[in-house]
């Protein structure tokens, strides 16, 4: 089962043509991360308080396509396993993966 978060693209992280910075993404993937925790009912404050640590140990992206001031949708795969990748779709290419984590 895939899980999908929104995020909003602001205006402040884009270039001055509209066209969203790179290393953003990045910070879209820890919002699929973290929205796929919580949906599962995993909390991130319960497991550091039991000594519980989830590092990213490596991270990366493949751009397809250049996102714009819009919204996105990050896609998770649902089986929570590591290696699980996400994907940034845009609104305006449905069914298309713009960046791949």
């Amino acid at each position: 089962m895939e899980h999908v978060a929104t995020v909003r693209v602001n205006l402040r992280d884009t270039d001055a043509a509209g066209i969203v910075y790179y290393g953003i993404y990045l910070r879209w993937f820890e919002v699929g991360r973290a929205e796929l925790m919580r949906r599962k009912g995993f909390s991130y404050l319960a497991a550091m308080e039991r000594g519980i640590l989830l590092p990213v140990i490596e991270a990366g992206a493949r751009y397809h396509a250049s996102a714009r001031t819009t919204t996105c949708s990050v896609s998770m795969p649902g089986s929570g396993t590591s290696g699980s990748a996400p994907d940034v779709r845009l609104p305006d290419r449905p069914g298309r993966r713009d960046q791949t984590g």
